[in-house]
């Protein structure tokens, strides 16, 4: 009879603090509840502290659901059809950092700036996927801020609008990185600033109405290499600013296919830096379109 009961209640105590694989926040959870689909979480971070490493965290219904840590394998997502917010106070909307094995996704989530730092913080891990995300207002920092060295970051239908900077780049060692099927308009600084040990590559993407479209900056030694493939580079201040202050061309820019046009200032601005293009861009309407370009054979 004891070992039974033993037996019983230590099956009790698993149980009471077991975590879940797929767990669940709603507008009418409490963060009291253990999390699931059927008793779920109010919001994003304690549903979180219930999940496993690889597990799931999806809201079930419209709502706000708070700033959260990804500092595991996780994935973090809105039901599709419903307006799972995140609204950033302070700080960041969505901070990750998870460990050097981890990969985080991040999908169908609306993350508003109001007074917060930037939108989504990557730091550490080792691959981050943001899929079909909205990120606006953060006006003193970006949309989303890539810092994590050696974090592979994938950027798919994101739409970043009214931030300083709607996707920045500035790790402190190699970053590789893929921005596609997105609009990154009406930034105040850039829509992309990539900085220093950066290879990105940019495809189907609108880049208008920003101050300057893409920024392109290496110092300390530094390769910032980005290629535009297929993007629409228009109505902002300037098209495509690329410099090197340590003037060692270390500043690159590669061109397929974009259309440059209808932009303030010039369409592309180089200051020490090395712009290639395989021939098949569209440049008119700029003030002045600039360059020199240099030419790269298709293959």
């Amino acid at each position: 009879m004891r070992r039974m009961l033993f037996v019983s209640l230590s099956f009790l105590a698993v149980n009471a603090f077991a975590l879940n694989n797929r767990s669940a926040v709603s507008v009418n959870g409490s963060d009291l509840n253990p999390c699931t689909t059927t008793s779920p979480c109010r919001s994003f971070g304690a549903a979180l502290a219930q999940t496993n490493p690889g597990g799931e965290v999806i809201a079930l219904d419209s709502g706000g659901y708070g700033s959260f840590t990804a500092a595991q394998a996780v994935t973090v997502s809105g039901a599709p059809g419903f307006h799972a917010a995140i609204t950033a106070p302070a700080g960041n909307g969505i901070t990750v950092s998870a460990g050097p094995a981890d990969a985080v996704f991040l999908r169908n989530l609306v993350i508003i700036g109001a007074g917060g730092s930037n939108g989504i913080d990557v730091q550490s891990a080792a691959s981050v996927h943001i899929v079909n995300c909205l990120v606006r207002g953060f006006t003193s920092g970006s949309g989303v801020f890539i810092e994590g060295p050696g974090a592979e970051t994938e950027i798919d239908h994101l739409f970043a609008q009214g931030n300083a900077t709607g996707v920045g780049i500035n790790a402190a060692a190699l970053t590789r990185d893929r921005i596609t099927n997105s609009q990154i308009d009406d930034n105040m600084t850039a829509g992309i600033d990539a900085q220093n040990d950066v290879r990105a590559v940019v495809s189907d993407t609108s880049l208008s109405g920003n101050a300057i479209g893409v920024r392109v900056q290496s110092t300390l030694q530094t390769t910032a290499d980005v290629t535009l493939d297929h993007c629409i580079i228009a109505a902002n201040g300037v098209g495509i600013f690329a410099s090197n202050p340590d003037i060692n061309l270390r500043a690159v820019v590669r061109l397929y296919g974009n259309v440059i046009s209808y932009n303030v200032g010039t369409g592309i601005l180089l200051s020490a830096a090395t712009a290639f293009t395989y021939g098949n861009n569209a440049f008119s309407a700029n003030n002045p379109d600039g360059g020199p370009l240099t030419p790269l054979a298709q293959q």
